[in-house]
């Protein structure tokens, strides 16, 4: 078996990657975030040998933040994710007591819900909590994040778009999906390489050659897509018209502006090459390690070089960050939340970073200037636990203690707590239930004085959801618990998942699926004999 975040060999049943610290098997997707340390995925350039197929090259990618991140499938990013241009920041765990966040985030308000019933082998689906449709077996679910856009691939090569609370079918044999952040238009590769797009209502073929690599820029209007010519060599083509687009020579493009204004690729030397319409081709910097993003319109690039971050702006001028590595993006209102590589910023100035230095590999936290220059805030952290809304606060983890500091230039973090286990910051950053050393339970909102809620609590200590200043958490039995001041109360469910953008909590329990509310469990209609996975988009 395969790592499928950076391609490492494993032995069967292993439950973390020996290489890069992902999870192979994980029992619960856990929607609380306790940000674990991240670090770059490097790996050298590996010359071609021989005519790959559509999938070997696609395995050669490995990505984060340049694509959404489907619940059971890889995307045109990270498909084991051999890391040819390095596109990537890899989770590490750093505590035992880490999970790993899963599901998409986005700015809109809809969400779709996914009850998988491992009896009947059918996936259901709730837009906005209404059942839409149910398909035979598995499904896997792609959105961008501000057009709240959805497409669906079922096990069978099946992919559908979804039209208000219709599920139209779009086109059979399908391998893979691309959506634009912006748009609800989509790129879709069959299982033979050929290249499709669909503007929800038409689909229309792009390329019917054996497609390796293809992006979309983000207001859905130009695309590009790469294939290999005779020489074990990249030729891309950039464009908004099938069969009218540019081609570019050895060049992998990897990520379009909107209007299509700049493209970026790399060649295979690992330079970093920025593509104008006619294709005329610019390198920005050589040998570059990995790109970390695009701002909302992508006329900001962000790349690591040599341990070092830098931001290309207008597809030429070139800012240097820091001589460390970026590894996460924080906007406002948005936490680090990202689409097809593109962040909800206007620019990356004044975004707030999280860095690993790129001598020691110590972390920090730091906000961009004005020339987005990274301005220290806090340094040498284990954990960033949860940023407020506005960015102007946060918590963080300095080994086992935990603090809470605002978002300044060389900011004086209050130690709140010490020996803390666990640590469940809500959402919207503004209070935060921990558990210590001596099993004790306890609550601070903003940086106040801690209530002890629980002396003796046998709760989970990384397995919870901190919603409105309400905790669901689940103990060392499994069972789950819901938790407001010093009021716990049991919860019939087996699983609980959360929709952190309407706050919104579910359960389910063998035939049963709910709607939780407090302690209130309201069942969601639904003819199930065995659900066995819930999964929020």
């Amino acid at each position: 078996m395969f790592c499928p975040n950076c391609g490492e060999k494993l032995e069967d049943n292993v439950v973390f990657c020996t290489k890069c610290g992902t999870r192979i098997k994980q029992e619960e997707p856990v929607a609380q975030e306790m940000q674990p340390v991240e670090e770059p995925y490097e790996k050298p350039y590996e010359e071609p040998s021989g005519e790959p197929s559509s999938e070997e090259v696609l395995n050669q990618v490995n990505d984060e933040t340049f694509y959404q991140n489907p619940e059971e499938k890889q995307t045109f990013f990270k498909k084991h994710g051999k890391a040819v241009i390095g596109i990537v920041a890899t989770v590490v765990v750093v505590l035992l007591l880490a999970k790993i966040i899963t599901g998409i985030f986005s700015q809109s308000k809809d969400s779709l819900l996914k009850v998988y019933d491992s009896e009947k082998d059918e996936s259901s689906l709730y837009l906005n909590g209404k059942h839409v449709d149910t398909l035979e077996g598995t499904v896997t679910i792609y959105r961008n994040m501000e057009e709240g856009t959805f497409y669906l691939l079922s096990s069978d090569g099946d992919a559908y778009y979804l039209n208000g609370r219709k599920l139209k079918e779009v086109m059979n044999d399908c391998e893979e999906i691309l959506v634009a952040n912006q748009d609800k238009n989509a790129l879709l590769l069959n299982e033979d390489g050929e290249l499709y797009r669909y503007n929800g209502s038409k689909l229309e073929e792009i390329c019917d050659e054996n497609v390796v690599y293809a992006a979309i820029s983000g207001d859905g209007k130009y695309y590009s897509y790469t294939t290999m010519n005779d020489e074990d060599s990249y030729e891309s083509y950039i464009g908004n018209k099938a069969g009218k687009e540019t081609k570019v020579e050895e060049c992998l493009v990897v990520a379009c502006s909107e209007n299509g204004k700049y493209f970026y690729g790399r060649d295979e030397d690992q330079n970093l090459i920025v593509v104008n319409r006619k294709g005329e081709k610019d390198t920005i910097a050589k040998d570059v390690d990995t790109l970390v993003g695009l701002n909302e319109d992508g006329t900001e690039l962000m790349y690591v070089k040599d341990g070092g971050t830098y931001v290309v702006k207008n597809g030429d001028k070139k800012e240097k960050v820091s001589d460390d590595t970026v590894l996460r993006i924080y906007a406002e209102g948005n936490g680090q939340q990202s689409s097809g590589g593109f962040y909800p910023v206007k620019s990356f100035k004044k975004a707030i970073v999280f860095m690993q230095d790129s001598e020691d590999e110590t972390y920090s936290v730091c906000k961009l200037s004005g020339s987005y220059e990274a301005e220290e805030i806090v340094e040498d952290i284990s954990y960033l636990c949860g940023l407020k809304d506005n960015l102007s606060g946060f918590y963080y983890m300095d080994g086992s203690d935990l603090y809470y500091t605002s978002a300044k230039e060389d900011a004086e973090g209050k130690k709140l707590a010490e020996d803390v286990t666990g640590c469940f910051a809500s959402y919207d950053g503004k209070d935060v239930y921990y558990m210590t050393e001596d099993e004790e339970l306890c609550y601070i909102k903003g940086s106040g004085k801690a209530k002890v809620l629980d002396e003796n609590a046998e709760y989970s200590t990384y397995t919870g959801y901190n919603i409105d200043g309400v905790l669901y958490i689940e103990d060392q039995d499994g069972d789950w618990y819901y938790v407001k001041g010093k009021n716990a109360q049991k919860l019939k469910v087996e699983a609980i998942r959360v929709d952190s953008q309407n706050n919104k909590v579910y359960g389910y329990k063998d035939e049963e699926l709910y709607e939780i509310n407090g302690k209130k469990l309201k069942p969601i209609k639904g003819d199930f004999e065995s659900v066995e996975e819930i999964v929020i988009y």
